[in-house]
């Protein structure tokens, strides 16, 4: 499970390498295969416990956001809605979509406006929902992926 957390941070940086499309100071095709691994993680375990998990979210924090704060304050808050929506609703394939959707908007949206809020980008609804649904095609896509390899894998829930 490790290396597939491993895994999804080489290619959130190969993918945020090759493109480099932006559109006032805002990365319009930013993949959150991290986060999407992490959703996955979540849903999986009861308990986080693992001091590899920790290393995956301070090396995306240094990587990739280059604010390790920010990035504990985000995959906290997400921690705490994957843990909110399994436990009111059932586990399938489409609770797992809705919750990987709702994960990124949740992610997209604050970190939006922590940027709005010190100044760095202007607010702009457009910009927002362009990024946020810019790049969900491809982050369902993986998520998709990461849903049906696991039990593939014989990764089984703890």
């Amino acid at each position: 499970m490790i290396i597939l957390g491993f895994l999804s941070l080489l290619l959130d940086l190969t993918i945020l390498n090759l493109s480099n499309y932006t559109f006032n100071s805002l990365n319009l095709f930013f993949p959150y295969l991290t986060l999407i691994f992490v959703v996955f993680y979540f849903y999986l375990n009861k308990k986080i416990n693992n001091c590899y998990f920790y290393l995956l979210i301070l090396l995306y924090s240094v990587i990739v956001v280059n604010n390790i704060a920010l990035t504990i304050i985000l995959f906290s808050l997400i921690y705490l809605w994957v843990k909110y929506l399994k436990k009111r609703t059932k586990d399938s394939f489409l609770t797992f979509l809705l919750t990987i959707v709702t994960s990124i908007i949740i992610y997209d949206s604050a970190y939006f406006l922590i940027l709005v809020l010190f100044n760095y980008l202007e607010f702009n609804v457009f910009n927002l929902f362009y990024k946020v649904f810019n790049s969900l095609i491809l982050n369902l896509f993986y998520g998709i992926i990461l849903y049906f390899i696991i039990p593939v894998l014989k990764l089984s829930r703890r």
